[in-house]
């Protein structure tokens, strides 16, 4: 049942680089830190096609807003509803 409910989004800035200015603008990572990370998204990102959906980071509240769409649309799919027309 977990599996059939279960949605998955791979969230992701549009570049590395744009990944990596996010990260340092944070400041709290040493500069090995820093490549150890981009390195591990490099290779995380190679697999977004295992995801349901793809979301393309922008700012805090569009990337809400898409999920909060993601998460109405998923919850109209007809074979996540209990419905008998009633008499």
């Amino acid at each position: 049942m977990l599996f059939r409910s279960l949605v998955t989004v791979f969230l992701t800035p549009r570049t590395l680089s744009e990944l990596g200015q996010r990260l340092q603008g944070r400041g709290s990572d040493s500069v090995d830190s820093l490549r150890c990370r981009l390195e591990a998204a490099r290779s995380e990102a190679a697999r977004w096609g295992e995801f349901d959906y793809l979301l393309l980071s922008d700012t805090r509240e569009a990337d809400l807003s898409r999920l909060r769409a993601i998460y109405e649309a998923e919850s109209l799919r007809r074979d996540r509803q209990d419905f008998q027309l009633a008499d």
